[in-house]
């Protein structure tokens, strides 16, 4: 890839993280420049894919990339206020030690960077975790997340307990329509029932369980159990094909030996699939720009990943 190119998409990948972060932090999750579920979930394919870009480049790059994805995934998850994308700190934390660890091995067969290289490095890891450690108390929205988590625990409690109240909170009526929409899915097999016939019956079941909640709902919340129900097998054999595919080109990374771009594009993959459980996010046009986005990013990034090795390589 050429120098400036890649100087260029990492000086641009880093500075769209720090953007996001420091928008969150301006405007908290009621800010975001549109429905903030799936505008979150898109932020975190971006900064995953950023992550992934982060152990192909150099030190001072990987330095600015970690420092920018670590911002946003903390912004992300401690001021975006939604639940959707909280997977988003457990997959960056843990794409982070495995791709280092990855790294450290591609280098053990090149020349050494040095301690102040590698000082460098775990000083945006610290940088990240220090903003947030000050913040986290410093700001009310920071605690939403708390809250909204806690209010989770117990809407679902009480749907397990039977508490009829349930149906009228956010995570509860997800779950009665999940529940409902099951033997309507098994009845209509293979083909599904259609749009105008999910909206109906979403209306109806807000109707028979007297909840305002489910009544302005227009989707079931959840990605797969919609596509089944909406388009049959058919339909959600299609969705599926987006991980598939992303699956697919992970495995043919792996097998180039480009592995962290391979745990780059798993990662992504995970995010996606477990962003889907919870909201519609391809309702959302922005959301598949983001993931193609995200991909393509972590392709061109394999690129760079295969000159250092053939480098390497080289250099033995």
């Amino acid at each position: 890839m050429n120098g400036r190119l890649q100087v260029g998409l990492v000086l641009g990948l880093g500075s769209a993280c720090v953007a996001a972060f420091v928008h969150l932090f301006v405007h908290g999750g009621g800010g975001a420049p549109t429905n903030r579920i799936p505008w979150a979930s898109g932020v975190s394919l971006l900064i995953l894919a950023t992550l992934g870009a982060a152990f192909t480049v150099g030190t001072l790059q990987r330095v600015i990339l970690v420092l920018g994805s670590g911002l946003a995934a903390s912004g992300v998850i401690a001021i975006g206020d939604t639940r959707g994308a909280y997977p988003v700190g457990v997959i960056w934390i843990s794409a982070l030690v495995s791709m280092h660890i990855t790294s450290r091995r591609i280098n053990a067969v090149a020349p050494r960077t040095g301690w102040y290289a590698k000082a460098k490095l775990w000083l945006a890891v610290g940088l990240v975790s220090l903003v947030t450690l000050i913040l986290w108390p410093s700001q009310d929205f920071f605690k939403g997340t708390k809250a909204r988590t806690e209010a989770a625990i117990i809407e679902i409690d009480a749907y397990i307990q039977g508490d009829g109240a349930s149906v009228n909170t956010s995570v509860g009526a997800r779950l009665h329509m999940w529940s409902l929409s099951a033997p309507v899915i098994l009845d209509n097999l293979p083909w599904g029932i259609g749009k105008d016939a999910r909206l109906t019956q979403i209306h109806r079941w807000g109707e028979e369980l007297n909840s305002p909640v489910i009544n302005i709902l227009g989707h079931l919340h959840n990605e797969y159990l919609q596509t089944l129900l909406e388009n049959g097998l058919w339909g959600l054999a299609s969705f599926l094909s987006y991980a598939a595919g992303m699956l697919f080109a992970a495995r043919r990374l792996w097998q180039s030996n480009l592995k962290v771009s391979a745990k780059a594009m798993v990662a992504i993959t995970a995010m996606h699939s477990l962003a889907e459980v919870t909201n519609m996010n391809f309702a959302h046009n922005y959301y598949p720009t983001l993931l193609s986005l995200s991909v393509a990013i972590t392709l061109l990034f394999a690129k760079i990943e295969a000159q250092q090795r053939q480098h390497s390589v080289k250099t033995t």
